[in-house]
């Protein structure tokens, strides 16, 4: 647990190697410090050495589609591609922000400062347009969303409208440990690593996240899968669909089952 806990400020330690340069650094939006985060853990995982424009564009992908956003799969799995036919190395557990990713945090976070605005995930993206990848990735964001469903299996446009879809929303906790969410994540819900931990993350620093949008019969058969897995791992988390009451919490046996069980032990 302290490992993940050490893991998830990583994106702030990052940041905060560069603050000496700088005499201030305005308000971090949470999107941008989940999708840091998020790329550092990917570059370490994949063993690729410091963390590129490429890693950050792969973790906002799932930022930018939250909430039934843009069907970006065609620039995920690009993004996918490239960061697969990357060299290995041996490299440090925290995987540095690279220099081009720097630069590009350090100019948006000035303009950022002169608008008195917070640090967002998009300027720092905007500024690294001449990377192919994260300007497919923005061009794809932008563009005006598919007149008809994608029907990609666990997409957000299943539906034939978007009445007919309801959120699963992840909701945090106190007791619930990151490896216990990311586990019902990916087995309940077959989230990659990525996505998965976008989602764990996205919960951890605002307090809920939408794990998809699914017809409501779905959904309920999802929720209560997710719901009985984490229940079988010892957990209390907190998994609503948008709009209805939350789950059942499980029960303990009834005063008077306790009694006849008693007396049958006696």
């Amino acid at each position: 647990m302290e490992a993940w806990l050490a893991l998830v400020g990583l994106s702030l330690g990052v940041i905060g190697a560069w603050t000496s340069a700088r005499r201030t650094i305005p308000r971090q939006e949470p999107m941008l410090t989940v999708a840091l985060t998020v790329a550092a853990l990917e570059a370490t995982r994949r063993a690729q050495g410091k963390v590129s424009p490429a890693h950050l564009a792969h973790a906002a992908v799932f930022a930018l589609e939250r909430d039934g956003g843009p069907d970006l799969a065609p620039v995920r799995e690009s993004l996918e591609a490239h960061l697969d036919a990357l060299p290995s190395e041996k490299v440090p557990p925290d995987a540095p922000l690279g220099p081009d990713l720097m630069a590009a945090i350090q100019s948006a976070a000035t303009s950022a400062e002169q608008e008195a605005k917070a640090l967002s995930l998009r300027d720092v993206l905007e500024r690294m347009r001449d990377d192919r990848l994260v300007a497919a990735l923005l061009d794809a964001a932008d563009r005006p969303p598919p007149s008809r469903p994608s029907g990609r299996l666990g997409a957000p446009y299943r539906a034939t409208a978007a009445s007919d879809l309801v959120a699963i929303l992840l909701l945090d906790d106190d007791v619930s440990s990151m490896e216990g969410v990311l586990a019902v994540l990916r087995g309940a819900f077959a989230k990659g690593n990525a996505e998965a931990l976008h989602l764990m993350l996205t919960t951890h620093y605002e307090g809920r996240a939408v794990v998809g949008r699914y017809p409501r019969t779905e959904a309920e058969a999802l929720r209560e899968r997710a719901v009985t897995h984490a229940r079988t791992m010892g957990m209390p988390l907190a998994i609503e669909l948008e709009g209805q009451p939350p789950f059942a919490k499980a029960r303990g046996p009834s005063l008077a089952a306790r009694v006849r069980g008693f007396f049958r032990a006696a």
